[in-house]
């Protein structure tokens, strides 16, 4: 997927999902409607910094500078990406 800042963005779409930009969390749901399974977010230098189960991350926990994400479906395809956190 493509990069992406989270200030001051409601929403932002990409070749494989869509970030909804609350005010606390990003929200990542798939366009193909496929359930997320895991997203690992790393920090610039490919250290993994935290995984969820869940679509939502909380934006504090998120490092400042580029984010890069992976996100695993339930059926074992992976969408890879970056963020940069603002903050």
């Amino acid at each position: 997927f493509k990069e992406a800042s989270k200030d001051g963005l409601e929403g932002s779409e990409h070749d494989d999902y869509i970030v909804n930009y609350g005010s606390d969390y990003l929200t990542f749901n798939l366009k193909n409607q496929s359930a997320i399974a895991k997203i690992d977010v790393y920090d610039a230098l490919g250290k993994l910094c935290f995984s969820t189960a869940s679509n939502s991350i909380s934006k504090s926990n998120l490092p400042a500078g580029m984010v890069l994400l992976t996100i695993q479906t339930a059926d074992s395809r992976i969408h890879t990406g970056k963020i940069i956190n603002r903050n």
